[in-house]
């Protein structure tokens, strides 16, 4: 999906998801972004290609050089996902939709793996707690919540970081 994205010229990946956990008692939504240990291994599947420099758009004339090109890439769309995912979850919150405790995580998931397009997955709640299922088979729930990821999604590019991806993205002449 990563791979779908960037060749889509995605300015923003986020995966809806329903968690499920053994407890019943556990309960709403949160947003995960890429791990230090999730970058450096997407860094690896990425230079495991010879001609991976072009995947990037990288001049390919120096390996080290694309190397720390390829490093602050990734390092900025790590930021922008993070930025990303305050957004979503601040606009969540504002929604009443029920956050988890701790509700901006980090982990190595295969979706986030993209090292230049900013990734988030979103699980929506817990389809194992009855209020949260409540929530994610209600219509009208589901839709305020939608509302809020697309509010999240809105301020996420009228922030400077997000406009900054934009113009970079426009600059680099993808759609």
């Amino acid at each position: 999906r990563p791979t779908i994205a960037r060749q889509a010229g995605a300015d923003l990946f986020i995966s809806l998801h329903a968690d499920a956990i053994a407890d019943p008692a556990t309960r709403g939504a949160s947003v995960y972004t890429l791990s230090e240990q999730g970058a450096g291994r997407a860094v690896r599947e990425i230079t495991r290609d010879e001609n991976w420099h072009r995947s990037l758009n990288l001049p390919g004339r120096d390996s080290s050089v694309d190397r720390i090109l390829l490093d602050m890439t990734q390092r900025a769309t790590q930021n922008r996902s993070a930025l990303l995912a305050r957004t979503l979850l601040t606009e969540i919150e504002d929604a009443d939709h029920p956050l988890l405790r701790r509700s901006h995580r980090d982990a190595g998931l295969a979706v986030l793996l993209s090292p230049d397009v900013p990734a988030v997955l979103l699980e929506m709640g817990y389809i194992t707690n009855p209020e949260d299922e409540r929530l994610l088979t209600d219509t009208r729930a589901r839709r305020r919540l939608m509302r809020a990821v697309a509010a999240g999604i809105d301020g996420y590019f009228a922030s400077p970081n997000g406009a900054l991806q934009m113009a970079s993205a426009s600059d680099a002449g993808r759609p």
